[in-house]
């Protein structure tokens, strides 16, 4: 019985309940009956046959015309728009099938989605081959019986015999342009030889095999060949053989291979040069795979591999002398020659360090040599063994496929980085301008209604950072990685993350861009934030820093001097001057007017009083025991208001002291006598005037 070529099951299409093939039914088929034969199957298939019918019509007209129809091409002459598919039915059913399998997921669902369908009306089309086939022997035969002279019986039976070649013709036509629509989205089954190295693709079933049985069994059965050791194997033992329409290829009398017609036109060949490509290719690659594994060529693998092996310790070992050499010697000679490295008066890298980092450079430059050795070395011992070759593209690709991917993410993102690069200097040379028209604002060279000059500088801050955030949004589609879902997440959760953690430092930032705009004080001046009062030395966004009399430093934020009472003792100083005022309380012994005198006395002594406006003197209150006085004087040097103070309170010491006025609060207990003229009031000439 005839070995199955079609797949791994033998004699698939003979005997029992085994489905027939187109050409096994047709090999079944006497030739003397052809007629017959086709007689009774048109009658059974009067459908099909009317199909056939109308191919033929097509045929007559050339199988290039019919195969522009079929694509969608230019109609033949006098066929009206919408009717390919009325006079192709056969075109519009495989165009459906080829159509309805595009979204499949692997290999095999990919060809089987696809071929499936297609697979049965290129059956269908056998079919409608062979019968022709048939009839064209039927007619060859009627036509051989003709007599001579029977001119016109001869001229039908040719004209007919004409139209069943184009119509073949035209088949093939179409299956190959069908094929050739396919190529873009069914991927092969490769068949592997003995060394897991791919020999050639299978696209197409065959019968109720598939690509993949197809393939395996092919696979399996080299395999079988190349292990086989009861004989010397020799590439001129495979040949080819005709069954059934199909071709085998075979090695001896072992079926390996079937080859139909399909498959030629899946490959642009006939089917029988594809099937002597086929015995030829596995017949070579079997030979070579068995002369590779000889003994001779083991003992050969093996010697190179040690000899590999003892390369590679005899570098290592060379390559560590070598590295303590080197050291020892530079050591030696450039250790009083090597400098140290300033930058400024700083020293960055001492002569040790420089020392230290090239011995650690010396360290990482043997063993990047010594790793480029063992991957070279393993490369070439992979490759020694047939079944470690697989391994050398995957090694290669460890370093060439990040490389590649590096290389043309840059070459990739070249565009985007000129984009990058034309919105930056765009936007420098904005910022330029801008920053040129607020200095001139601060400089007082340009003058904007109700714009102070010193809202300048902190008002550019405020626009630049507004650039700055437009140009990263501008810039940000065109990073790279931009679009990926770990970049938005982390970019997200980076984003809440300052919002949680900045609350306090942004409310500092709205709070000083509203004290920028109020003015309440200004770099130099003296102040008071609450309790606090000192020069102001700073002010930033985020905090003010006050330097008090005592050299002291204090740092206020912002949100803290917004929300506090602010006292600017220098705000009208320079122009009305500031008044300082003290108080000292004298008892009712003393005549007031003296008290006046000696206080303006005292403040005009004083250094930085302004001589105009004068000093006054206000009676505060009084009291039971004594009268408050309060000395007010005019100074234009806030800053030195301590100083001012304290020199102050010694003039009017001195000048109290001149006067025999004592500086106290006298609380009195009078016991006084009926008719005694004992008395607190002091006598008219001491005020200065006369009692009426």
């Amino acid at each position: 019985m005839f070995a199955s070529p079609f797949g791994p099951s033998s004699g698939a299409y003979h005997g029992g309940n085994a489905r027939e093939s187109p050409a096994s039914r047709a090999a079944l088929v006497p030739q003397n009956n052809g007629r017959i034969y086709l007689a009774t199957s048109a009658m059974k298939t009067i459908g099909q046959y009317a199909r056939v019918l109308l191919l033929c019509l097509l045929a007559a007209s050339g199988p290039l015309a019919w195969g522009q129809t079929a694509l969608g091409g230019p109609k033949p002459k006098g066929q009206k728009a919408g009717k390919d598919t009325a006079n192709l039915p056969l075109v519009d059913t495989l165009s459906g099938a080829d159509g309805a399998a595009a979204d499949t997921v692997n290999i095999d669902s990919i060809n089987q989605a696809k071929m499936t369908a297609y697979q049965a009306r290129l059956e269908e089309m056998q079919q409608l081959r062979e019968r022709d086939s048939l009839r064209q022997a039927a007619l060859e035969e009627r036509l051989a019986k003709l007599r001579t002279k029977d001119g016109r019986t001869k001229a039908r039976i040719e004209q007919q015999l004409q139209e069943i070649r184009e119509r073949e013709e035209g088949r093939k036509a179409l299956m190959r342009l069908r094929i050739d629509s396919l190529r873009s989205h069914v991927q092969g089954i490769p068949v592997l030889g003995p060394e897991q190295d791919t020999l050639f693709l299978i696209y197409s079933s065959l019968g109720p095999f598939s690509a993949r049985d197809r393939a395996t069994s092919a696979t399996q059965r080299i395999l079988d060949i190349f292990e086989d050791d009861s004989y010397d194997f020799s590439p001129d033992s495979m040949r080819i053989s005709l069954d059934n329409g199909y071709y085998t290829v075979l090695y001896t009398r072992t079926p390996i291979l079937g080859v139909s017609e399909i498959d030629g036109v899946w490959n642009d060949k006939q089917p029988e040069e594809l099937a002597r490509h086929y015995a030829t290719v596995v017949g070579e690659n079997i030979a070579t795979a068995r002369e590779a594994n000889s003994l001779y060529q083991w003992l050969k693998r093996v010697g190179i591999f040690l000899a590999i092996l003892l390369t590679v310790i005899l570098s290592a070992y060379g390559l560590s002398r070598l590295q303590r050499v080197v050291r020892y010697r530079v050591t030696l000679k450039l250790r009083h020659r090597i400098s140290e490295l300033h930058v400024g008066n700083y020293v960055l890298v001492s002569k040790q360090q420089k020392l230290r980092i090239f011995n650690i450079g010396l360290s990482i430059l043997r063993y990047m040599i010594l790793l480029l050795m063992i991957y070279i070395g393993l490369l070439y011992i992979f490759n020694l063994f047939p079944f470690t070759r697989q391994w050398v593209n995957t090694l290669v690709d460890f370093i060439t496929s990040p490389i590649q991917n590096i290389l043309l993410g840059i070459w990739g993102y070249v565009p985007n980085l000129f984009t990058i690069l034309a919105i930056v200097l765009i936007m420098r040379y904005v910022l330029r301008t801008v920053k040129y028209f607020f200095r001139e604002m601060e400089a007082g060279k340009l003058h904007i209604r109700k714009f102070h000059r010193d809202w300048a500088m902190p008002t550019y801050n405020i626009v630049r950072i507004l650039l700055y955030a437009f140009t990263l949004i501008l810039i940000f589609p065109y990073l790279p990685g931009s679009d990926s879902g770990f970049f938005k997440g982390v970019s997200v959760f980076l984003g809440v993350l300052f919002s949680l953690g900045s609350s306090t430092a942004i409310s500092n930032m709205v709070a000083g861009l509203v004290i920028t705009y109020m003015r309440p004080f200004r770099i130099g001046e003296r102040i008071k934030i609450g309790e606090i009062t000192g020069d102001v030395v700073e002010k930033s966004m985020l905090v003010v820093r006050l330097k008090t009399a005592k050299n002291e430093e204090i740092t206020i934020p912002n949100s803290m001097v917004l929300s506090s009472t602010t006292t600017n003792y220098s705000a009208h100083a320079r122009k009305q001057g500031l008044i300082l005022h003290t108080m000292v309380t004298i008892g009712y012994d003393v005549p007031w007017p003296k008290v006046h005198e000696a206080l303006i006395e005292a403040a005009e002594m004083t250094t930085h009083v302004a001589k105009m406006p004068r000093p006054f003197v206000h009676q505060k209150s009084l009291d039971d025991y004594y009268v408050a006085y309060e000395l007010n004087l005019y100074t234009h040097a806030p800053t030195r208001m301590a100083a001012i103070y304290s020199e102050l309170h010694a003039n009017i010491q001195y000048t109290f002291a001149m006067r025999d006025i004592e500086i106290m609060s006298p609380h009195y207990r009078v016991v006084r006598a009926e008719g005694e003229g004992a008395t607190t009031v002091p006598v008219p000439e001491e005020l200065g005037e006369k009692r009426e």
